[in-house]
């Protein structure tokens, strides 16, 4: 009998979050665990016209490893190259300024369980944005869920407001709107702080470091506790660490050439076809590498081993 991979069950832990002061320590414990462990995808290769084929394997990227943050950082990268629009000189604070962005925190109430607030945060913020846009215009957002030191979340995000600007002032170190209250009574469900962007550079600056420190939190030598406990609820409630609303520029727009990939033949058509065969954890270490090229008695070893998990899908036809 094969013997199974013990992965944590994320309706177990699910459920654990549901009762009063849950044991946050065991969530961690249980999502480093699952992160820390190697796995790959196993893919044979095979030439349409001499049906050759060879094996190879790629890192699967997994919450809060190196891959899965490499691809975030590909996937963000265009973020850092907007145009740098300015709404006003932060510098003068001599008189009263405009901007059409701010930076928003939501936060919730503790009359909610834990579990209650993670599984309705994506519902209770498209309410919010809803009420946003109904009441000022069309809106761009970037934002970024992230846990508080109780495991409740908040949300972190920058609105472009398309049609409204807003006055701003200072005050203790940051530049205000005026019409806070305006914005804040349709979040119901806690407390909310905004301050006004001078930039829309410095904006997403501002929420990709939160998105970026926490992705990264097991990556670095000092690990922050609270970084690590954000990415394991978003792990638990399967949630996205960020969005970017698909108008927030052109910038969002991938061209892609319509060739295809590697080799071809004389029809311009690729003369490999690739099947994922399945899933390999390698609980040794035996292999330090994003990508592994297999022999055959290699690919063959990997498939009888203990802890290979067929891809179901390959076989379904």
């Amino acid at each position: 009998m094969s013997n199974q991979i013990p992965k944590p069950r994320l309706g177990y832990y699910r459920a654990l979050l549901s009762y009063a002061d849950p044991d946050l320590e065991r969530i961690i414990e249980a999502f480093t665990y699952w992160s820390s462990f190697v796995e790959y995808l196993v893919f044979r290769r095979e030439n349409i016209h001499t049906f050759e084929k060879d094996y190879k394997m790629a890192k699967a990227a997994k919450r809060g490893n190196d891959v899965y943050s490499a691809k975030l950082r590909k996937r963000l990268n265009h973020l850092y190259n907007l145009p740098q629009i300015e709404f006003f000189d932060y510098k003068d604070r001599s008189r009263v300024h405009k901007t059409r962005a701010i930076f928003v925190t939501l936060t919730y109430r503790r009359d909610l369980r834990l579990d209650e607030a993670w599984e309705q945060i994506g519902s209770d913020f498209n309410r919010w944005k809803s009420a946003v846009t109904k009441a000022f215009g069309k809106v761009d957002i970037i934002r970024c869920w992230e846990a508080q030191a109780d495991g409740y979340p908040h949300i972190h995000c920058v609105i472009v407001f398309r049609d409204s600007e807003f006055e701003t002032f200072f005050y203790n170190g940051k530049w205000r709107i005026s019409k806070k209250r305006e914005l804040e009574k349709y979040w119901g469900w806690g407390f909310s702080d905004m301050f006004a962007m001078y930039s829309l550079g410095a904006g997403v600056g501002y929420v990709m470091k939160y998105v970026t420190k926490v992705n990264d939190s097991l990556l670095v030598e000092k690990r922050n506790h609270k970084d690590v406990l954000s990415l394991a609820l978003l792990w638990i409630f399967r949630k996205r660490a960020f969005s970017v609303s698909k108008d927030f520029g052109l910038f969002l727009i991938e061209v892609k050439e319509d060739r295809p990939y590697g080799q071809v033949d004389l029809e311009g058509k690729s003369i490999y076809k690739w099947y994922l065969v399945g899933f390999w954890a390698d609980l040794n270490g035996k292999y330090d590498s994003w990508g592994v090229k297999l022999s055959y008695n290699e690919f063959w070893r990997i498939r009888s081993s203990d802890y290979f998990t067929f891809n179901k899908a390959l076989f379904s036809d």
